[in-house]
């Protein structure tokens, strides 16, 4: 939970980077993402990582800034530099970009404790996330399927569900890592109705939506053809729907999924409710990738991420597109800027 409001001494809403696999594109992302956005005197960019990553990336890709290491976020005093939260914590073994390692996903998941402990501390007015190898997590004992379910545990957040953003095409998620032989047994009427009402919550309360619309869709080919072809629709996504919007909801469907994410452009929905991960995000990568963001609704501050994962292929390589990391920032401190106490 968070403890305490925004900290007054500060005139700009602190934002907490985490670096992610230091095998992967994560610590390369943000050192260029860092390098692009003009941030002085809009937020104050706390990294959260390790000395000796940072100064490996910094040094490989030439990032010129000023730069003040501390241990603790209370140690920060300054707003025109990049803060530095060092976890010293952290053995850096294997630092060998483009090989994903144990101790490159234990890393990752202290920097991800850490930013969220000083984030429910009062300590950052937002969290971005650096890609992680959800494998090596895994393995170095942080048991979770990705950073949406991590963060929501450790932050106490009893509904929470994942969403792509491209500006104005949003995608929410009901359900997300799962194998797709098991997402029928899960579509059950709560969690529809869990994940749905939470992503209307954070439309309307963060994103400033008086009316959010949402469309949802269909699970079988052709929205189940009235039971003939799944008897999803019928028994389970239509009779929620219908609940939905007796509370209020403006939503519509179940929609067949092969046409709803087509021509978005003529369409008013502020948001598609995608039942399964490649249901949503195979068309809005389509439609931005690189430049999407992958935002966490139900925390009680925002957090984003790029909409790629640790490209151990072309880490180390000064390949890898900032894109993403940038809109995820700059995304985190619109949200962080809503409510933030100006002096």
């Amino acid at each position: 939970m968070i403890t305490s409001a925004h900290n007054r001494k500060f005139p700009l809403p602190r934002i907490l980077i985490t670096l992610g696999d230091y095998n992967g594109v994560g610590p390369e992302v943000v050192v260029k993402a860092l390098r692009q956005l003009k941030w002085e005197g809009r937020f104050v960019p706390i990294v959260v990582g390790n000395a000796e990553v940072w100064d490996f990336y910094v040094s490989q890709l030439g990032l010129r800034a000023p730069t003040h290491r501390v241990i603790s976020c209370s140690e920060i005093s300054e707003v025109n530099t990049i803060c530095l939260l060092h976890c010293d914590q952290v053995k850096v073994e294997y630092l060998q970009p483009g090989q994903p390692c144990e101790a490159a996903g234990r890393a990752s998941g202290v920097f991800l404790e850490t930013a969220i402990a000083c984030a429910c501390r009062g300590e950052g007015e937002a969290i971005v996330t650096a890609p992680i190898c959800k494998s090596t997590l895994w393995a170095a004992g942080y048991h979770y399927p990705g950073q949406t379910e991590f963060l929501a545990d450790k932050m106490d957040a009893s509904s929470f569900a994942m969403m792509l953003i491209a500006g104005k095409f949003r995608v929410g998620f009901v359900t997300t890592h799962y194998p797709l032989r098991e997402i029928a047994s899960l579509l059950v009427p709560q969690l529809i109705s869990e994940k749905v009402e939470v992503v209307w919550r954070e439309l309307k309360q963060r994103f400033k939506i008086c009316d959010p619309t949402i469309a949802i869709a269909a699970l079988n080919p052709h929205a189940g053809e009235g039971g003939e072809l799944g008897r999803e629709e019928v028994e389970v996504i239509q009779p929620t729907v219908d609940r939905l919007r007796q509370k209020g909801i403006n939503i519509q469907g179940p929609f067949p999924a092969d046409s709803l994410f087509a021509n978005i452009e003529q369409k008013n929905f502020d948001v598609y409710m995608a039942l399964y991960h490649d249901q949503g995000m195979i068309p809005i990568k389509m439609y931005s990738f690189g430049k999407a963001v992958n935002y966490t609704a139900g925390l009680p501050i925002p957090r984003t991420s790029p909409d790629h994962g640790t490209a151990f292929d072309i880490a180390g390589k000064n390949k890898a597109d900032e894109s993403s990391m940038v809109e995820a920032i700059n995304l985190a401190v619109q949200l962080a800027e809503e409510g933030y106490p100006r002096s």
